[in-house]
């Protein structure tokens, strides 16, 4: 919330979460907010679930040091010509030291600009509690996912909190006591004291921060290209600039396409050419095709465990041949599970041979579910909880895909059900779909 700081903010005092007032604001807030479907569509990447695992490992590093006091949220009233109303504003932090009050601001973030927001907050929050209190200092963590490309050198990480030091920096004109820690040390010590109980979580977020980066890089790669281009006369020279931006844009929109599959598990080509795909795959350097048998059916459902991604192009050469598919991300519908269901779910496997078993939920801790499972399951067909996962699926409100003409989808096979509109099946003639694996290391 931005408020500000003016003469008609008064009775400031900071209060803990359990406050009456307080609860009764949360309550009144989300009873005004819109309800959402049984599964929402909306992208949650692995940066936003790793940062709110990262936030809860840092309070409770910072807990132990003994100097967190629990009340850490900003009460106050404003006036104004509506008459008088009391708002709250969250803190992330409190310690207190004797008379002085230190306020914390933590980001977990990739994003160059962390400490400039952190920054802006915590002289909001200042301002308003020294009218309140004498002496009241500011700290920003900062928790880098993108530690790996930072210029800047790191903090190093100390399992006791009382005996780091915080650098002095000047931001915006402003003093500022600061902390900056690679995302991997504190998740280290998290893993190390037993508060988080799947370590594996961080790779794939630092997999999807290292493609966000170089994608990045790649928007600033074209935007100094075209505007090198303005300042360029020649005409050769201009040639090779267009060459660059070409390959540039082209590079952006397969690092564009991994993160998306990293994100949300599926993305689309629009206006290609099947020979797209293998540009690519020779790209990424991840995949290779792969011949493989399948049945095309009108429920959801995955290829074979062993297919990693599936690709579906639609070869027609005009739209009126458009092919519809229903996309649901089954990792949404898995955690929505009880723990006791997770637990059953994940003693069930797929046999695709007599030698290879494969889990549903592999020991990486993320979600690998073949579905629907077949008599080749070790487990009965009418599992309850194989029941409550359908009952889930079909409840919930997939995404519409309509492949349009020299169109391409990439699915994440191990993530995404999907299902063809049995409209479309006698459009399938026009559907080229390959089967992809990651290419292993020699």
């Amino acid at each position: 919330m931005n408020t500000r700081i003016n003469k008609n903010i008064y009775d400031i005092e900071l209060i803990r979460k359990d406050n009456q007032y307080y609860q009764l604001y949360l309550n009144r807030y989300k009873s005004e907010k819109p309800k959402t479907k049984i599964l929402s569509n909306k992208v949650v990447s692995k940066s936003h679930t790793i940062s709110y695992v990262l936030e809860l490992v840092v309070r409770k590093w910072i807990e132990q040091s003994g100097q967190m006091i629990e009340e850490q949220i900003i009460s106050f009233h404003t006036k104004n010509k509506n008459g008088k109303k009391r708002l709250f504003k969250e803190l992330d932090y409190v310690l207190k030291k004797g008379e002085k009050y230190i306020i914390g601001e933590l980001k977990v973030s990739s994003g160059s600009k962390a400490k400039l927001k952190a920054s802006k907050q915590l002289l909001e929050s200042q301002r308003m509690l020294k009218k309140r209190f004498n002496n009241v200092d500011t700290q920003i963590i900062w928790v880098d996912l993108n530690y790996k490309n930072c210029i800047e050198n790191l903090d190093k990480f100390s399992p006791s909190f009382k005996n780091l030091q915080f650098r002095v920096e000047e931001i915006n004109s402003k003093l500022f006591k600061v902390l900056h820690l690679s995302a991997e040390s504190i998740f280290n010590w998290g893993v190390e004291n037993k508060i988080i109980k799947t370590p594996e979580l961080i790779r794939a977020a630092l997999i999807e921060n290292e493609l966000i980066h170089q994608r990045r890089e790649l928007k600033f790669k074209i935007k100094t290209e075209q505007k090198k281009k303005k300042d360029t006369v020649s005409i050769q020279e201009i040639i090779e600039i267009e060459k660059n931006i070409n390959q540039f844009k082209m590079e952006h929109s397969f690092f564009n396409a991994r993160v998306e599959l990293s994100q949300k598990g599926w993305t689309y080509f629009d206006n290609k050419s099947i020979e797209f795909l293998q540009l690519f795959i020779d790209f990424t350097k991840l995949y290779f095709q792969e011949e493989n048998e399948y049945q095309i059916n009108s429920d959801f459902y995955n290829f074979p465990p062993n297919t990693k991604y599936v690709s579906f192009f639609n070869k027609n050469k005009t739209d009126e041949k458009e092919i519809e598919l229903f996309l649901i991300d089954a990792e949404k519908v898995y955690h929505l599970l009880t723990n006791e269901d997770v637990f059953t779910l994940e003693e069930i496997y797929f046999s695709t041979n007599t030698k290879l078993q494969v889990p549903l939920v592999d020991n990486l801790g993320l979600r690998r579910f073949y579905y629907p499972i077949n008599k080749q399951s070790n487990m009965p067909i009418d599992n309850s909880v194989l029941e409550l996962f359908s009952k889930i699926v079909v409840e919930s409100d997939p995404v519409n895909i309509s492949l349009n003409a020299n169109s391409l989808l990439l699915i994440d096979n191990h993530r995404i059900l999907q299902k063809i509109n049995i409209s479309s099946f006698d459009k399938l003639e026009n559907l080229d779909i390959k089967l992809l694996k990651i290419k292993t290391a020699n």
